[in-house]
């Protein structure tokens, strides 16, 4: 037997210890919708469920909560979008649901666990435009997490090579292409020394580092490899904290969509 949880709310948000209490009791009693007189009884062990479905907007809750669904077949569709509490008042900040989905796919692996981008809602403020951009975004940022996860290393390896060249050329091309079109919308002056040595040392550690195939080191046993667009990355963080003469500051408190803001 499949269990889906989601189809009439969002379970593990909003009533993650009452379905703890059923897994401990090892039942659920279900009231059919269109007839409410009709309630059918359903045993919830291992032996009787092959898999539980959730989808959710927010994992949290049964994070801490896990233990219980460890004998259980588990398929998690966890839905990341860009609205602000204007729109989904009772949903994270997406940065709160991106941590909580790395935690929750350590926990299930990479195989039991799916990032949903919808509704898509369109506005002034939430355009087409803008909902290309946070999608590639949030994407960067999952697979730069991910790829410190040997699972899902192991997953990506797996696939057809055409495939990831496929998916690489894209993604990868976007996030240029989106780096490219913030620095002329913010009109980045490159006769400024400050920028140009930022601009620099990113793209000479980017290309430099990946033709000898970055840097490896071990934290707690664990080799872990920096590529070339890593470090890249680092650097120019590191460096625009540290050199002086910072021209700009980054908005706060705004819900409108600005450029300058750079936000994941």
């Amino acid at each position: 037997m499949i269990l889906q949880t989601g189809f009439r709310t969002d379970i593990p948000a909003f009533y993650s210890e009452w379905f703890a209490n059923r897994l401990r009791a090892g039942y659920v009693l279900v009231r059919n919708p269109y007839n409410p007189q009709a309630v059918t009884r359903y045993e919830l062990n291992p032996d009787m469920v092959d898999l539980i479905g959730f989808c959710t907007k927010n994992s949290a809750p049964m994070l801490q909560k896990m233990d219980l669904l460890r004998s259980y077949g588990q398929y998690w569709f966890v839905t990341i979008t860009p609205y602000g509490p204007e729109i989904e008042p009772h949903v994270p900040p997406k940065e709160t649901v991106l941590c909580d989905f790395v935690a929750l796919s350590e926990i299930v692996g990479p195989d039991s666990i799916g990032w949903r981008y919808d509704p898509i809602f369109l506005s002034d403020t939430y355009t087409v435009e803008r909902h290309i951009q946070e999608f590639t975004r949030m994407a960067a940022v999952l697979a730069v997490v991910f790829s410190f996860c040997p699972k899902f290393a192991a997953l990506v390896s797996a696939m057809p090579t055409g495939t990831i060249g496929g998916v690489s050329l894209i993604l990868y091309g976007m996030i240029s292409a989106i780096g490219v079109r913030n620095v002329v919308e913010n009109r980045v002056d490159f006769s400024n020394s400050r920028n140009l040595i930022i601009a620099a040392v990113i793209l000479v550690c980017a290309l430099g580092f990946n033709s000898v195939g970055g840097i490896t080191f071990a934290i707690a046993g664990v080799s872990i490899n920096l590529s070339g667009l890593a470090i890249a990355a680092i650097a120019g963080i590191l460096l625009n904290a540290l050199l002086p003469g910072n021209d700009y500051q980054f908005d706060e408190g705004s819900n409108e969509p600005e450029s300058a803001s750079l936000r994941v």
